[in-house]
């Protein structure tokens, strides 16, 4: 691929998260949210969508590529991010426990957006790699989330990295479905709602 057209990509992908991320914060957790507002607030709150990517970014300029569940595990010290699955996995590690168990013991969230929602740096870094994205979406979600989540972080992270060089959606799907078991609940909604909008 370009130099110029990875880096395009590249950009519109963060872009693209950030706006989403920036005007959808407000709206968070309401049942009947209010239109999204027409404009970029003007002071920046903290926001874990976009937050937590950019450790993950730090751990690789630091670490480099070859990161384990274990490293950023570690990373965690540097969140301030402490309600609910984060909150609990940061009391996990430091009962001592290590990945899966820090995302799964006594983890009422467990099963939360958490994770999904940190899955674009995982595609970016990884891109038209979707083993290698998978592989860090997988580490990645295992610390603070499992199941459902951690199948949806992996769905997520591959979709995208395999868009760094498709565009069908209709194959993008079916190239991230392929890394999340048959069994997955994410995966029979996702069909189901392909199957819907095809019929």
């Amino acid at each position: 691929m370009d130099r110029s057209v990875l880096q395009d990509k590249i950009f519109g992908c963060w872009l693209g998260k950030n706006i989403g991320g920036t005007l959808g914060a407000p709206l968070e957790g309401q049942k009947n949210p209010k239109p999204l507002p027409l404009e970029f607030p003007e002071v920046n709150v903290p926001n874990d969508d976009l937050d937590l990517q950019l450790v993950w970014l730090d751990l690789l300029r630091e670490k480099g590529l070859r990161i384990t569940a274990d490293d950023l595990m570690y990373a965690w010290k540097k969140i301030g991010y402490s309600f609910d699955e984060y909150g609990i996995a940061k009391a996990n590690i430091e009962r001592g426990l290590r990945p899966p168990l820090t995302g799964s013991f006594n983890n009422y969230f467990s099963e939360c957006m958490g994770c999904p929602i940190r899955s674009e740096i995982w595609a970016v870094v990884a891109a038209g790699m979707p083993d290698t994205a998978a592989y860090y979406a997988m580490i990645d979600g295992i610390v603070d989330h499992a199941g459902e989540s951690v199948y949806s972080e992996i769905f997520f992270a591959v979709l995208e990295s395999v868009a760094f060089e498709e565009s069908d959606i209709l194959a993008l799907i079916r190239k991230a479905l392929a890394y999340v078991p048959e069994s997955s609940e994410m995966r029979q909604a996702v069909e189901e709602t392909v199957a819907a909008w095809q019929a």
